[in-house]
């Protein structure tokens, strides 16, 4: 694995909302208020009709309306936000160096000392670089040239924050 990694990528709208949803399903507090809205239900039908597959199905019919409505707003809100912030959807190039994070597109250049990345997270579209507890650094799998080198990527960033631990 090289000492430093170069990643060049441009977000796409979905890249940003797949990545929000993502974050937001994996939401403890969010889960819990979508099965207490739904347990809310069961009960509810439950004790007016006495029908148990009519309560679970309502309950799991309100579960997934609260979450097809949360996807519907990270959308527009991802739609409106990249309206307003050209660096959303701009070409970034984020380089994973011994030092730190560095990320640079046509507006901004920043740099993150390897202490201050807080997680990465890896699901099956993206990489996502958390540089505080509510911001991300959203790599598409189509940034790296193979699944290889997405995991190398990956492994590098961990192992920096591992260090940067350890020296703390």
């Amino acid at each position: 694995m090289a000492s430093d990694m170069r990643i060049e990528y441009e977000n796409r709208i979905i890249d940003i909302v797949a990545s929000s949803v993502a974050a937001l399903f994996s939401s403890l507090p969010l889960q819990i208020l979508g099965m207490a809205a739904a347990a809310s239900n069961i009960w509810s039908d439950w004790n007016r009709h006495h029908n148990a597959a009519f309560a679970i199905f309502f309950g799991f019919l309100i579960y997934a309306m609260v979450w097809a409505f949360l996807c519907l707003y990270v959308f527009f809100s991802t739609l409106l936000r990249s309206k307003r912030d050209a660096t959303l959807l701009a070409r970034h190039v984020l380089e994973a160096r011994e030092d730190g994070l560095f990320e640079e597109t046509k507006f901004n250049k920043s740099q993150y000392d390897w202490s201050g990345v807080t997680k990465v997270v890896s699901p099956l579209h993206f990489v996502a670089v958390y540089v505080d507890s509510q911001s991300a650094y959203v790599i598409p799998n189509r940034a790296f040239t193979s699944e290889s080198q997405r995991k190398d990527f990956i492994a590098f960033v961990e192992g920096r924050m591992a260090s940067s631990k350890a020296r703390s």
